[in-house]
Formats: C-alpha cells, structure tokens, sequence
C-alpha cells in the first residue's frame, strides 16, 4: 500500500496497516504520513491503546471520539481547527497535536489521566479546564496566542513551554510553581519577560 493517497481510514485501511490483524485485537496503528483526509469510525477497534495521525490532511476527529481505550494519540501536523469531543477519551495519558489551526479545545477536565499536552504552533488564546489535569507532567503551548493562562497547582508539571505567544501576566499565586518547572521558555519574543525577571529578584 502506498504511503501516499489514502483519502480516508477506514475499518479496512486498518486492518491493512495492522498487516492483517483482527480489527478488534488492533492495539497499535500508524496511519502517519498516509495523505488522510477523513477518519471513519474506528470504535470497532476495542484494544486500540495507540494511534499515530501525524503528517496527514485530517480536519475532523469524529471517528475517534467512540475509542475509548486510547492512550497515546498523534495528531500533530494536521489540519484541524477544532478538539472538541476529545473530552470522551478519558483515558487519554498523551496527546500531541502540534501544528494545526486550532482554536478551540473545550473543557479539558475529563482528561484526568493526561501526563503530556503538546498543542504548540496551532491558534490558542484560552484552555479550560487545565488546572483540573493533576497529572500533567509535560505542558506544550508555544507558538499560539495566549494572553493570559490559569494553571493552577499542577504540582506534577515537570516541562513547560509557553515562548512565541504574547503573555502579559501570569497570576502571583502560580508564578512560584511556574520557575519550578524543569523547563521554562522565556525569550526576546515574550512580552511577559518583565514579569519573570521581577519574580527572580
């Protein structure tokens, strides 16, 4: 099968990438780099834990939202402008979906399981629900359009990336929590860098 071209995953698609695996024993699949535009309903696939998306024409997760047992899902480098219905993939412990158009999440709380958040490079200005992430070890939010973030006590975060977006405050009460943070992106580019100098003093 071409790695080029596929306009849609389909059930059958699936089961090709899986080389043959019984759709309902698919635990892992790499759709990467497939030219996939539209995902069909997946659901059938009942084991599914892992599932890379990365580098396709992707606009819409709909097929997704019904495979509850993901854990790990790629879908960075895409075209969607939109994560709403991620909510129902409670299980969710990694998601990284860099390099899109999005704009809008909605509430992320039901993701209680997530240890990492990579969403840099898309259209962000608001994320609700973060500080409910209590698991959340690796925070990816560069390159996007915040002016403001409410974190929380995220007592678990150990990476933090917020550089290129346009942060004019960061509330006192988080700011402790923040220089903890292994790492901690502040550049030329920062118009909050006045903030962190005065909270290193």
């Amino acid at each position: 099968m071409s790695k080029h071209g596929t306009a849609q995953l389909t059930l059958e698609v699936a089961r090709e990438l899986a080389e043959g695996t019984d759709i309902r024993a698919i635990k892992k699949l790499d759709a990467s780099q497939r030219g996939i535009a539209r995902v069909d309903d997946l659901s059938p696939c009942i084991e599914l834990a892992r599932l890379d998306l990365s580098h396709n024409s992707v606009q819409k997760l709909d097929g997704l939202f019904y495979c509850k047992t993901l854990t790990w899902l790629d879908v960075s480098h895409n075209q969607l402008e939109s994560l709403l219905g991620i909510q129902s993939l409670t299980n969710l412990v990694v998601l990284r979906a860099s390099h899109n158009a999005i704009a809008v999440c909605g509430d992320l709380s039901p993701l209680r399981n997530l240890k990492a958040l990579i969403l840099n490079n898309n259209q962000l200005s608001v994320l609700q629900g973060l500080s409910k992430l209590k698991e959340l070890n690796t925070l990816v939010l560069s390159q996007n359009l915040f002016e403001s973030l409410s974190l929380g006590r995220l007592t678990k975060l150990t990476k933090l990336s917020l550089s290129h977006n346009s942060l004019r405050t960061i509330p006192s009460t988080e700011v402790e929590l923040l220089l903890c943070c292994l790492i901690y992106h502040c550049t030329s580019h920062w118009s909050c860098c006045s903030i962190c100098q005065s909270s290193r003093r």
